[in-house]
C-alpha cells in the first residue's frame, strides 16, 4: 500500500527511547507452554527478562497470568499455540493474560497464536488485558507477531492512551482491540479528588490533545479479516476518553469503530483518533468502513473498497436519551443550548414526523434544529433509557418536521401535541468537538442508597462544559479508487465547521514510522524480524497459515 512518508523526528524519537531496559537481559526457558509451567518461569524473571515458550499446542483453563515488565516469548506464530478453554462468561479480568506496563522496561508479548474451541457463547474469554492507567504513555508496552485466531470475545482490552500493537494476525468473531483511555494516580489511587484518577475519560477531554506523540495507542502494519462471515467486526472500539493511532493496516470485511457518551453510560467518548494509511476490502456491500459516534482526529490517506460508505457519523444522544447524560433536547444543560423558542405549533397527524398545517415554513429552514413534545410517546426496541420527546430535524417542507430516527425507539407525535422548535448549537462530545472543563462526580447518602451526580468542576453544576470546535479532518482518501473523505448526514454536525472534508489538519504532523519501538527491539523497520523474543524462529513467512477467501493471512 502507498504508505505516507512521514518525518522521523531522530531527536524526539531518541528522547523517548531513553533509559529502557533491553528486554533480553535474561533468557528463562519455560519447561513447557502449560499454564503451571509458564507461571513458573515468569516467578523466575526479573523486569526486562525473557520467558520463553517452547514449540508446541497448549489448552489452558485457568489464564489470568500475569507477564508485566518482561517480554513472554513463543518460538513463532507457526509453533506455539495456546488454546482457549477457559470458562464462559470469564468477566473483564479474566482472559488468558493481564499486564501492568512498568516505567524503564518493555513489557512485550510476541510470537504466539491464540486459538479457541469453537464454544459457541461468546463472553470476554480469551483476550489480553492490559492495565495501563498508571503510566499511559510512559510506560511501554508491546504486543506484535501474535496471531489471534477466532477467539470468543474481545481480543485484547488496554487501558490507557499509550502502548504498541504491531505486525499481528486477527481473525475475528467479536472486536480485535476495545480501548479505555482511563487513568490513575498509582502513588494515590483511591482519591477521588485526585485529579489523575479518571474512571470516565474526563482528564482526556479536560487537556489539549498531543497529535503526532506517543501519547496515544499506536496500532499499525496488522492484518484484520472476518472469520465469523457476518457483518463487518470492529477492528477497533475507542470508549472513554481514548486516543489512538491507527496506520498501515489492511481490513477484510471488517470496520473500524468509536463509542459516543451515550449507551456506554457515565464513560465520555473517544477523545481523539489518527487514522491513516490503511486498506479496507469488502466482499459483503457492508455500510461504512469507520464509525465515528464522538470526538475529533484526523482522517488521511485511506483506501477504502467494496463498502457502501467510507464513513457513518451518528451521535445517539441527538435522538434518544441515555443515562446519565440524557438527550439532545433543547433543554437539557449539557449541551450548547438557546434559551430562543424559536417555533411553537401543534401537531395534526399522528405519527414519526410532525404536521402543522399553515405553518409556511421556509423549505429547510428547521434542518439541524430540535423539535421537542413532551407528549410523544415512544416504544423502547433497544437499550436507551427513558423515553424519547424530541428528534433531530434533518429537514423540513412548508408545514412539515422530517426527524432523524432514534436508535432504540419508534416515536408517535401524536394528533394535538405541542411542540417547540429549538437550536442546539453543540451537544457534549459530539464528532468535532474537544477540549473543555473537566467533569467530575460526587455521591450524596450512604451505600446502598447513595446518589451520585455528575457536574462540571467550573460551576459545580451540570451545564455545558465549554467544549472547544476542534474539528474532524479528512483528505486524500479514495472510495473504489473515487476521491473520498468525511460526510455526516446529521445536519448539525456541518462541513466546514464539524468536519472538512478535503483539509488537512493545519500544523498536524504524524509520529514517526514504523513506532520507535519496532526499530528498538527488533532492530528493522518492522517487515520483518525473528518475533520469538530472541529464538530466531521467523514468524513472517506467509506460508506458516492456509488462504482464506481469496486472501492470505500475514504478518509482516
Amino acid at each position: 500500500m502507498n504508505r505516507l512518508k512521514t518525518e522521523i523526528r531522530t531527536l524526539g524519537c531518541a528522547i523517548f527511547l531513553l533509559g529502557w531496559q533491553s528486554v533480553h537481559a535474561a533468557v528463562i526457558n519455560a519447561a513447557s507452554g502449560t499454564e503451571a509451567a509458564v507461571t513458573a518461569a515468569i516467578a523466575q524473571a526479573s523486569p526486562g527478562d525473557t520467558v520463553q515458550i517452547p514449540a508446541g499446542t497448549w489448552t489452558w483453563t485457568s489464564g489470568k497470568i500475569d507477564f508485566s515488565g518482561i517480554t513472554l516469548a513463543g518460538a513463532g506464530t507457526n509453533a506455539t499455540f495456546i488454546v482457549d478453554n477457559l470458562p464462559n462468561a470469564w468477566g473483564n479480568f479474566g482472559g488468558f493474560l493481564s499486564a501492568t506496563p512498568k516505567t524503564n522496561v518493555v513489557t512485550r508479548l510476541t510470537g504466539i497464536t491464540f486459538m479457541d474451541t469453537g464454544a459457541g457463547i461468546q463472553s470476554y474469554k480469551g483476550k489480553v488485558l492490559i492495565d495501563n492507567r498508571a503510566y499511559n504513555a510512559i510506560a511501554p508496552w508491546r504486543i506484535d507477531h501474535c496471531l489471534f485466531l477466532n477467539l470468543n470475545g474481545n481480543n485484547i482490552f488496554p487501558y490507557g492512551n499509550g502502548g504498541l500493537i504491531d505486525h499481528c494476525t486477527f481473525l475475528l468473531r467479536a472486536e480485535a482491540v476495545s480501548h479505555y483511555g482511563l487513568s490513575v494516580n498509582p502513588a494515590n489511587p483511591w482519591n477521588a479528588g485526585d485529579p489523575q484518577n479518571d474512571s470516565w475519560g474526563d482528564l482526556p477531554y479536560y487537556n489539549q490533545p498531543k497529535y503526532g506523540s506517543t501519547n496515544a495507542l499506536y496500532i499499525e502494519s496488522c492484518y484484520f479479516t472476518n472469520y465469523s462471515g457476518l457483518g463487518a467486526p470492529a477492528v477497533f472500539d475507542g470508549y472513554a476518553g481514548s486516543e489512538s493511532v491507527f496506520r498501515d493496516n489492511v481490513l477484510f470485511n471488517c470496520a473500524w469503530y468509536n463509542h459516543g457518551n451515550d449507551t456506554s453510560g457515565r464513560y465520555r467518548s473517544t477523545r481523539r483518533y489518527e487514522i491513516y494509511d490503511n486498506t479496507f476490502l469488502n466482499s459483503q456491500n457492508w455500510v461504512a468502513a469507520m464509525d465515528f459516534r464522538g470526538g475529533t482526529g484526523v482522517v488521511f490517506s485511506n483506501s477504502v473498497s467494496g463498502f457502501k460508505l467510507f464513513n457513518t457519523i451518528e451521535n445517539y444522544r441527538n435522538v434518544q436519551p441515555n443515562s446519565p447524560f440524557g438527550g439532545v433536547d433543547g433543554v437539557n444543560t449539557w449541551d450548547k443550548i438557546s434559551p430562543t423558542v424559536y417555533f411553537t405549533g401543534v401537531n395534526t397527524v399522528s405519527g414519526g414526523k410532525v404536521t402543522c398545517p399553515g405553518a409556511n415554513w421556509t423549505p429547510h429552514q428547521w434542518k439541524g434544529y430540535v423539535v421537542r413534545d413532551p407528549q410523544a410517546s415512544s416504544i423502547a426496541v433497544g437499550h436507551g433509557a427513558g423515553t424519547v420527546n424530541f428528534c433531530l430535524i434533518q429537514d423540513n417542507t412548508a408545514d412539515t418536521l422530517f426527524m432523524i430516527q432514534p436508535k432504540d425507539f419508534q416515536i408517535v407525535f401524536n394528533v394535538g401535541d405541542v411542540f417547540n422548535i429549538y437550536l442546539v448549537e453543540a451537544s457534549l462530545d459530539q464528532v468535532g468537538r474537544g477540549s473543555g472543563e473537566r467533569l467530575s462526580d460526587a455521591s450524596v447518602g450512604s451505600w446502598p442508597n447513595s446518589v451520585s451526580y455528575t457536574f462540571s468542576v467550573a460551576t459545580r453544576t451540570n451545564s455545558w462544559p465549554n467544549q472547544a470546535l476542534e474539528p474532524l479532518y479528512s483528505w486524500n482518501n479514495t472510495m473504489n479508487g473515487t476521491p473520498s473523505g468525511i460526510s455526516s448526514p446529521y445536519p448539525n454536525i456541518q462541513e466546514g465547521r464539524d468536519i472538512y472534508f478535503n483539509t488537512s489538519k493545519p500544523g498536524y504532523t504524524p509520529y514517526a514510522f514504523p513506532h520507535p519501538l519496532v526499530t528498538f527491539l527488533d532492530g528493522t523497520n518492522g517487515s520483518s524480524g525473528s518475533g520469538g523474543g530472541g529464538s530466531g524462529t521467523n514468524t513472517t513467512g506467509t506460508n506458516a497459515l492456509p488462504p482464506v477467501s481469496g486472501l492470505r493471512y500475514f504478518i509482516r
